[in-house]
């Protein structure tokens, strides 16, 4: 369900409704229950790629000592066997790079859907205070024309 539908799923709300339809309430457990299983799937995506990052950054660490203990063997830095090294040390800096921006990427993601998410779990509530305030005026007016 979009959120235009639940904008017209709330503007109906007081409204006669068609009996196949799922009532306003129904549709807003749908959304809350969607957007909790999203949460839940970016959460574990994000943990997955921050745990990435970092085996690509100790990755990347033990080939820069790996390179610089070869180089040190050797005695000095040599032209052409250590071409492919450098090679593996510019590979494992740009993964490390790759790997730690879509980490923020999805970090910045997950920060948005989650506030999404709380945002229409507030509006519920509100909307589900606002009907108990309805009913609460309805019986007190019943009251008093009594």
């Amino acid at each position: 369900m979009s959120d235009k539908e639940l904008a017209r799923a709330l503007l109906r709300l007081g409204a006669t409704e068609e009996p196949e339809a799922p009532s306003p309430k129904e549709q807003i457990r749908r959304i809350l229950a969607r957007d909790r299983h999203l949460v839940k799937l970016l959460t574990a995506l994000t943990v997955f790629l921050w745990l990435g990052s970092v085996v690509v950054l100790y990755y990347f660490m033990f080939e820069v000592v790996g390179l610089y203990a070869r180089v040190e063997q050797v005695g000095g830095a040599g032209n052409d066997p250590f071409v492919k090294p450098v090679y593996q040390f510019l590979l494992a800096l740009a993964s490390s790079v790759e790997a730690l921006s879509l980490a923020f990427l999805s970090s910045m993601i997950l920060l948005f859907v989650t506030r999404r998410a709380s945002l229409r779990q507030i509006n519920a509530g509100l909307l589900d205070l606002t009907e108990k305030l309805d009913r609460l005026e309805e019986s007190l007016a019943k009251e008093r024309s009594r």
